[in-house]
């Protein structure tokens, strides 16, 4: 296919994909995009064509412009519909297939990696909450417990009574504080088990949307 032929398809296909990449990303795509397409077209081997596209660039495109596994093979649907139009399609068409499927199981690979980081961030993130809800039910009892034998030890040693209902008033403002706390705890437990069956949910329903 000629490079004049290819350099208008990829104008006016990107010219329809380009609203979906953020401002910092367009030249950086359009240039790389441009470059693989039209080694595609130019008829050189679909897997060398994948194989010179870095992982860090695959990455870098899904994160920063949130790229969905349907959106990608729309992108590439989009431009396969273009290049059907085209008088040379019969032509580049064996060698486009390819292309598109050599790149979809390098993508597909990408989002596994992706998924694989993004569930260990969240399972750290779920550890630091399950040891601070754990640190957090500590600190209650050891509150609590002191607490209760100055209550007693109000109650009996001291002969003033408007020092001892001072006292007693403090001590027991302190103790309503500690009932707040292990509310807050067993709140805190809830949202951890919701978490752990979020985190494997959410795992398991992208990994279905991958396969």
């Amino acid at each position: 296919m000629e490079s004049k032929s290819i350099d208008a398809l990829f104008e006016k296909w990107f010219k329809m994909v380009s609203p979906e990449f953020p401002p910092e990303l367009i030249d950086t795509v359009k240039e790389r995009a441009r470059t693989i397409f039209t080694a595609t077209l130019s008829g050189e081997d679909p897997e060398l064509v994948v194989e010179r596209i870095e992982e860090e660039f695959l990455e870098r495109v899904i994160r920063e412009s949130g790229s969905r596994l349907e959106d990608i093979i729309r992108r590439l649907e989009l431009f396969a519909n273009e290049l059907s139009k085209q008088g040379e399609f019969k032509v580049v068409a064996e060698n486009f297939v390819k292309f598109v499927f050599t790149l979809l199981r390098k993508i597909l690979a990408v989002y596994r990696k992706l998924l694989t980081e993004e569930f260990k961030a969240k399972m750290k993130a779920y550890e630091q909450i399950e040891q601070n809800i754990e640190q957090f039910a500590i600190l209650v009892d050891q509150i609590r417990n002191p607490l209760a034998a100055a209550l007693g030890f109000v109650e009996i040693y001291v002969d003033h009574e408007e020092a001892r209902m001072k006292i007693k008033g403090q001590l027991d403002r302190i103790a309503e504080l500690v009932e707040q706390l292990e509310k807050g705890w067993i709140e805190s437990e809830a949202i951890r088990n919701y978490l752990r069956g979020d985190i494997k949910n959410e795992v398991s329903t992208k990994e279905n949307s991958y396969h």
